[in-house]
């Protein structure tokens, strides 16, 4: 039994050990976040961009943590492209950058047609306004909504068209829309 008891004081030992040894090797293994800069943003304000991600400078940095971050800036529906860069890394921790491409934003509204449907309801249908981000889906939602309408006004022939297309600039786009409304 005494053996046994030695046994198991060594055991003991070699067990606290190894828990240690692990827990400074966990210790010397957590990334620091040291620095957090942004770019690519021209609309939104880069503070914005910081407190959305959940990133905080001297804080511990995890894969998770950066996961967060991104899926969080998606979230805002402000950008077609959302990246997050180590920029530098030292043994005290790393740099990061975050990356984003805005979507561009509404320059004008170009309608064409629609008479027979009215301006009203034609305005109300589109709800959209100069300086709104511009999505990607943005067309295809207004052609839904707008073929509805001439649907429920008795154009059921009606041919929709909902374009994004060039404008001043990159980051302005115009939102081209044509409707025939045919024969009732």
């Amino acid at each position: 039994t005494q053996l046994f008891t030695q046994f198991r004081a060594w055991i003991i030992l070699i067990l606290l050990a190894i828990l240690v040894n692990s827990s400074f090797a966990q210790e010397t293994q957590k990334i620091v976040l040291l620095g957090l800069a942004v770019d690519g943003n021209k609309h939104a304000d880069g503070g914005l961009i910081v407190a959305t991600s959940g990133l905080v400078v001297g804080e511990p940095l995890t894969a998770e943590k950066i996961q967060r971050a991104i899926r969080r800036l998606w979230d805002l529906q402000l950008f077609a492209d959302v990246k997050v860069i180590a920029e530098q890394a030292t043994p005290e921790g790393v740099y990061l950058k975050i990356t984003v491409k805005e979507h561009p934003r509404l320059d004008y509204i170009d309608i064409g047609g629609g008479k027979k449907i009215g301006e009203n309801e034609l305005e109300e249908a589109v709800d959209l306004f100069p300086g709104q981000v511009l999505l990607p889906s943005e067309p295809s939602r207004l052609k839904r909504k707008l073929t509805q309408l001439t649907v429920e006004k008795g154009y059921l022939l009606a041919e929709v068209t909902v374009e994004i297309r060039e404008g001043a600039s990159e980051d302005v786009k115009v939102l081209y829309i044509r409707i025939d409304e045919g024969q009732k």
